[in-house]
């Protein structure tokens, strides 16, 4: 079988799988454009584009999603304890109530979350990049109303504003940031690049115009981002029930 037939296969049984994880999924609510407002993305458009960018190999730096914030003053809450017994997975960035969150890299919105559905993160948006990697902004105050599972994101879009939405209310505002891959989650700090004119330059959009192309990955690892894109959401589902 030849390296075609390989993603062609590849192709079919993420969409077999990508199929019956929405059929299992709740869409919630939906907007005046039809994608579902809460919920997992139902586009298979989508779910093709999302395949093709897990494809192509990670960032190896991302943006600090907030301007003016430095990855050194950031204080380290990775594995943190948290009640219980729970590690924190992830990096806690303190800022005004209502600062713009923005996108750390390019990707498409695959969940959107509120306190309804998600008592934990609270308003909370999951984007799906490169890779294989899912990002994770929750306690948002808001979420953009302009976006929605399904919607292109780069690194100039704001997903929403900080806030203490979900278990974070009584702690000072903050955005709770998450990556997560198919070994699980990684610790965001040492990716961390202060948001920039020359750091923005430098991330790919989806398309992959930008400074300095990034190659499409051609290992075995890219070929099993590409089909377990899927399994990788619903793994970290019921891991971000017990985030904050």
């Amino acid at each position: 079988m030849d390296g075609a037939q390989i993603k062609f296969l590849g192709f079919f049984l993420f969409l077999l799988l990508v199929t019956t994880m929405l059929l299992s999924s709740s869409s919630g609510e939906f907007s005046e454009n039809g994608l579902a407002r809460e919920g997992i993305s139902t586009n298979p458009v989508i779910a093709a584009k999302v395949a093709a960018l897990a494809l192509q190999s990670p960032e190896k730096k991302i943006s600090v999603p907030m301007d003016n914030i430095s990855p050194e003053k950031i204080p380290d809450t990775w594995h943190a304890w948290r009640s219980g017994s729970r590690l924190h997975e992830g990096q806690d960035i303190f800022a005004p109530k209502g600062t713009p969150v923005y996108g750390a890299v390019s990707g498409y919105v695959v969940r959107i979350t509120s306190e309804r559905n998600n008592p934990l993160g609270g308003n909370a948006v999951l984007i799906a990049g490169r890779g294989g990697r899912v990002y994770y902004y929750a306690h948002l105050n808001s979420i953009n109303p302009k976006i929605s599972p399904g919607s292109e994101i780069t690194p100039e879009t704001i997903i929403g504003y900080v806030g203490t939405s979900g278990n974070a209310r009584g702690t000072p505002p903050h955005l709770h940031f998450g990556v997560y891959t198919l070994r699980g989650a990684i610790n965001p700090l040492p990716l961390f690049a202060q948001r920039s004119t020359a750091t923005l330059a430098s991330l790919p959009r989806v398309d992959g115009t930008y400074n300095t192309a990034l190659p499409y990955s051609s290992s075995a690892s890219g070929i099993l981002s590409f089909l377990l894109v899927s399994p990788l959401l619903a793994v970290c589902a019921p891991r971000l029930r017990r985030i904050r």
